[in-house]
């Protein structure tokens, strides 16, 4: 089972949805740190993401090797409690 929901452009936050680049999400809900990482198993593709929390929601905009984040897709984790 997954601990996150990958939502296609239909789902918004605010307004900010899949598809949109950082630029455009960060406009709508504000500036954030986009954070780079790779995976150990694939390492030729750099993800990039930026992140808000909501309630206890942690809304993750995530884009494949391309540091503007083109193309982001978003995924919704339920944040544990602490």
């Amino acid at each position: 089972s997954s601990n996150y929901i990958e939502c296609k452009d239909i789902v918004s936050l605010n307004g900010a949805r899949a598809g949109m680049n950082f630029i455009q999400i960060q406009d709508i809900l504000g500036v954030t740190e986009i954070k780079s990482y790779d995976l150990p198993d694939d390492q030729e593709v750099t993800r990039y993401l930026i992140e808000y929390t909501f309630g206890n929601a942690l809304y993750r905009f995530l884009s494949y090797g391309d540091s503007l984040g083109g193309n982001t897709q978003l995924a919704i984790v339920k944040k544990r409690p602490q």
